[in-house]
């Protein structure tokens, strides 16, 4: 099979691919990284087919097994499409922006696409009951002690209200970590070289990052509506780049130590984010390593950063 056949091989199996991924619960997350491995094994025209393909395949599965097609179903269908495209836009976008840049503007834009079937969702009965349910279980473990008897008093209604500000401020984080996960998974992939070791955010961030904070601290303090919606996920969306960088940080300390390193750093950094009493730690720990990484430049001391 020549080269030209075998690429166009790859942009039909890949975006098949893709699209069952996003079927499928357990590997739903993932189903952008096919994407980004085609666009590795050919070039851009090959993954702009690839988008495109995935695109119309996720949509018409979308729609035919939607009970209902409201204005919430078609706008959870544009988030989706939105996320395909941004990846595009990051991969083959012609401006002059960097790459964390052009992640943050894609994500976004499929965010705001997104909103109308998010904030449905927030406020239905359903994300009430699961937060209720979530709230119990807290409980059971900690005990009404440990609670303050929060239940017995009758606060869930509080705290339900609590947990719909914090979706509302933070859902756009989604995007960013699902298209910046499933592109550095696809690249490593292909180039079998750290991309989050080589991971760096672009300067200049820092001054855009103080600018969201002090919008999200006038939200809490005025109450400014959408535009504090908007600053408190531009200010969590670049705080995710940041523990992308001091991720990479710990990533590129493990390659300087040696393959034993290389291996139980990382790894027992992601365990530690997956355990509730641990996650909440490591997730504040990780922006503010990447934070002192702009000044200090402990990667650049490691000659071997992100190289097996």
């Amino acid at each position: 099979m020549s080269s030209r056949s075998s690429d166009w091989v790859a942009v039909g199996s890949l975006s098949v691919l893709s699209t069952l991924m996003f079927l499928t619960g357990p590997f739903m997350l993932l189903y952008l990284a096919p994407l980004q491995f085609l666009y590795g094994k050919t070039d851009g025209k090959h993954l702009a087919y690839g988008l495109i393909i995935t695109a119309i395949l996720v949509g018409a599965l979308f729609v035919y097994q939607a009970e209902e097609l409201t204005t919430a179903t078609w706008s959870e269908l544009a988030a989706q499409v939105g996320a395909i495209a941004a990846l595009g836009y990051v991969n083959l976008g012609r401006s002059p922006r960097p790459r964390a840049v052009r992640l943050l503007i894609g994500a976004g834009v499929a965010a705001m696409l997104g909103w109308p079937a998010v904030n449905e969702l927030i406020e239905g009965e359903a994300f009430t009951e699961v937060l209720t349910a979530q709230l119990g279980q807290v409980e059971q473990v900690m005990g009404p002690a440990g609670m303050a008897g929060t239940m017995a008093n009758g606060d869930v209604e509080t705290l339900v209200e609590l947990g719909q500000g914090i979706a509302v401020r933070a859902y756009a984080v989604g995007y960013v970590v699902l298209i910046g996960v499933n592109w550095a998974i696809g690249t490593t992939l292909i180039s079998r070289q750290s991309m989050v070791a080589r991971f760096r955010v672009p300067r200049g961030t820092l001054t855009v990052l103080g600018v969201a904070l002090a919008g999200a601290v006038a939200d809490v303090a005025l109450q400014i509506g959408g535009l504090g919606l908007f600053a408190w996920n531009l200010a969590l969306g670049i705080l995710v780049l940041y523990a992308a960088q001091g991720f990479g940080v710990l990533q590129s300390w493990a390659f300087a130590r040696g393959p034993a390193a290389r291996l139980l750093v990382p790894l027992a950094v992601v365990v530690l984010l997956l355990i509730p009493v641990t996650g909440g730690v490591v997730a504040l720990a990780l922006p503010l390593l990447g934070l002192a990484e702009e000044r200090a430049r402990w990667r650049d001391r490691w000659p071997r950063c992100g190289r097996p």
